[in-house]
């Protein structure tokens, strides 16, 4: 599998956990405009083919992004649009395998 996690080139592997808001905030926009800003790597352990944990956490004034329990956040950013705890859009990038158990949103 083609992915981020374990790029042998560190900038790819910053670019594993990304935060965009659609349309007008995409990857290409915001790593040219705040790079670095919203997106990080993640931690070197992860097995992109094996099942992990993911929590996110979305309040009105930020977005943090937990991986299998971790007490700190792997990326902290703020949102970029106000969706009012109407909308949200989770997704694996282009190429890449993707699979979800267990999903729930809680208000």
């Amino acid at each position: 599998m083609n992915n981020n996690f374990r790029a042998a080139d560190s900038v790819r592997r910053s670019h594993a956990v990304q935060y965009i808001a659609s349309p007008n905030f995409d990857w290409p926009f915001l790593r040219e405009r705040f790079p670095e800003k919203h997106e990080k790597g993640m931690p070197s352990d992860i097995d992109p083919n094996g099942w992990f944990h993911v929590k996110l956490v979305l309040l009105t004034r930020s977005i943090a992004v937990y991986i299998n329990n971790d007490k700190v956040p792997v990326l902290r950013t703020k949102p970029l649009l106000e969706a009012k705890g109407k909308m949200i859009g989770y997704f694996t990038g282009t190429g890449s395998g993707g699979e979800w158990k267990n999903l729930r949103i809680k208000k």
